[in-house]
C-alpha cells in the first residue's frame, strides 16, 4: 500500500486532516492514533462519507472487510495521492512517498 510520510512543524496545527477533507470532500475524518511499538507517533486518517452503507456510516473503519478493498494502484489513485501531497506541500509539510504494510491486524501487534 502506498502511504505518505508526513513530517511538519508541530506548531503548524494539523494540516493533514484539513487537506484530506478539502481534497476528498469527505463528511468528516476519523483518526486512529497508535504508539505501542513505534518510537514516533503513528496515525491513520480515514475520510468518512455520507454515501457509506448505513450499517458502517457511524462505526469504526475497522469493521469494513479490508480483504475486499482495492489496494493502492498508482494508475487508479495517483491523482488523489498527488493532490494530497500538493496540498500538504502548500502548507510547508514535507511529503515523501514510502511503502507501508497492509492495514494492521486489529487483533494485536499494532504499532
Amino acid at each position: 500500500m502506498q502511504a505518505l510520510a508526513v513530517r511538519g512543524d508541530p506548531g503548524s496545527g494539523l494540516p493533514a486532516p484539513a487537506v484530506l477533507l478539502h481534497v476528498t470532500r469527505a463528511r468528516r475524518i476519523n483518526y486512529e492514533i497508535l504508539g505501542n511499538l513505534e518510537p514516533a507517533l503513528h496515525a491513520h486518517l480515514f475520510p468518512r462519507y455520507g454515501s457509506a452503507p448505513a450499517e458502517r456510516r457511524n462505526g469504526p473503519v475497522w469493521l469494513y472487510d479490508w480483504a475486499q478493498l482495492q489496494p493502492f494502484d498508482r494508475a487508479v489513485h495517483g491523482a488523489l495521492f498527488d493532490a494530497l501531497a500538493r496540498g500538504l506541500a502548500m502548507r510547508n509539510v514535507a511529503v515523501s512517498p514510502e511503502s507501508e504494510p497492509d492495514p494492521p491486524n486489529r487483533g494485536g501487534g499494532c504499532a
